[in-house]
This record gives C-alpha cells, structure tokens and sequence, in this order.
C-alpha cells in the first residue's frame, strides 16, 4: 500500500513537471520561466542604442618659389642694348582643418515575435510598432537573431544582445515637417 502511494505521488510530479496539451504539443514545465520558444511566440526588446562618430582632418601645405634674370648690357654691335633683370618670387600656404561630431540615441521598449527557428536554434524575430499620437506617427521597425539563452527570465532581451540587428524608427507629422527645410530652400541649396 505504502509502495502504491509513493508511485502515485511521484506519478503525479513528474506529470506536472511536464503534460500534454489539448494540441499534442509538449508544453513546459509549471515551475520553468515562461520565455519565447516557439514559432510565433511573443519576445519583448529593450532597445537602448547610442552611437557616437568623430571625424576630424588636419592639412597644412606650403611651397616658396624664387627665380631672378639679370642680364647685362650689349657688347659690340649690341651695345644699344640696354641691360634688363627680372625678379620673382611666389609664396602659397594652405591651412585647413575640419571636425565632423555625430551622436545619436534611440530607446525604447517593443515586442516582437519569432518568425523562424534557425537550424544551430537561435531565433529570427521581426516586429513593428507603430504609435500615432495627435497627427504624429512614430514607426519602429526591428528585425534580428536571438540566442535563446540571452532570453532573460522574465521574457525580455536587450538590444545589444541581438545579432544581425535592424532597427529603422520614422516619423512622420508637424515634428517631423517642422525641422525640414521649406521648398524654396531646398531649391536653392540644390541650384548652389
């Protein structure tokens, strides 16, 4: 009796360590973290980029040129000749530096889905996110693969961990229209 008890109680934990779905699928354990693992599951990115370039360019020329003629009178029959002499000298110096800075920085929060279970197991995830708030709309769209170990407990990865990373963010709308150059402008800039 005792023996009976002790397989139905170990019966029971190891059928909630792992069960059958209505579907037939195996499902994960009820006591394993509840993380993306399959085709269309839902993974949330913590996107925090920042890039920063400096490009910077020194130059510094200089050339001196001198030259002189001199030249005596005429001799003998050339004697009404008159001497002449020339003398030039050029000098050019150029000195120029430039400094391009670039910084920019992106944060934000999204989810997308894994769309392909790659043959070594890592996972292609894309998503898109669009926000449309008072005329504006923001886009955010995110492609990449994801290791499944970098997947954290509760379901979320960072940005930097994502390999073959993609990220394109757009707006459009007054924000977006106000920082432009009007037409009349661009014209010009494109005559000159």
């Amino acid at each position: 009796m005792f023996n009976k008890l002790k397989i139905i109680i170990i019966m029971i934990f190891l059928l909630s360590l792992v069960h059958y779905g209505i579907e037939g699928q195996i499902r994960r354990s009820i006591y394993s973290d509840i993380k993306a693992h399959k085709i269309g599951d839902i993974l949330t990115i913590i996107i925090n980029e920042r890039t920063t370039s400096l490009n910077r360019s020194d130059a510094s020329t200089s050339k001196q040129n001198q030259m002189s003629i001199d030249n005596s009178a005429g001799i003998g029959i050339l004697d009404f000749l008159t001497g002449f002499g020339a003398e030039s000298e050029t000098q050019n110096q150029f000195q120029g530096n430039a400094q391009v800075t670039s910084t920019g920085q992106f944060s934000s929060t999204m989810s997308v889905r894994i769309q392909k279970i790659l043959e070594d197991g890592n996972y292609l995830i894309s998503g898109t996110r669009v926000v449309d708030t008072n005329g504006e709309t923001q886009v955010t769209e995110l492609t990449g693969v994801v290791r499944p170990l970098d997947i954290s407990s509760d379901n979320t990865i960072l940005s930097s961990q994502i390999a073959d990373i993609h990220v394109y963010h757009k707006g459009k709308g007054i924000v977006e229209q106000g920082h432009r150059p009007g037409i009349f402008t661009r014209i010009i800039n494109w005559i000159f």
